[in-house]
């Protein structure tokens, strides 16, 4: 029991610790850096400021959280409901 409360522990430090850093990969950095910055772009429908490329709408999610929490439930109770398996010697 006390391994369990230890490992809990563990996990919830470090995951509290995952949620609050902020994610940033050394290529983005590099990229970042050493990106030539750009004004303007020549597009199909003439010239255009880099700035109005980039800014696009957030996509819609298709699947609902709360359908995942249900699948998850169901999978759950089905592990802990499943009878046990029989062993034959």
């Amino acid at each position: 029991m006390k391994h369990v409360l230890l490992l809990a522990l563990l996990l919830l430090t470090v995951g509290g610790w995952a949620a609050t850093v902020e994610p940033r990969s050394a290529a983005d950095a590099a990229a970042v850096s050493h990106a030539p910055q750009i004004d303007w772009v020549r597009t199909i429908d003439g010239w255009e400021p880099a700035a109005n490329l980039n800014a696009r709408p957030p996509a819609d999610a298709t699947l609902h959280p709360v359908v995942v929490a249900g699948f998850m439930a169901l999978g759950s109770l089905f592990a802990l409901l499943a009878p046990p398996t029989v062993q034959r010697d």
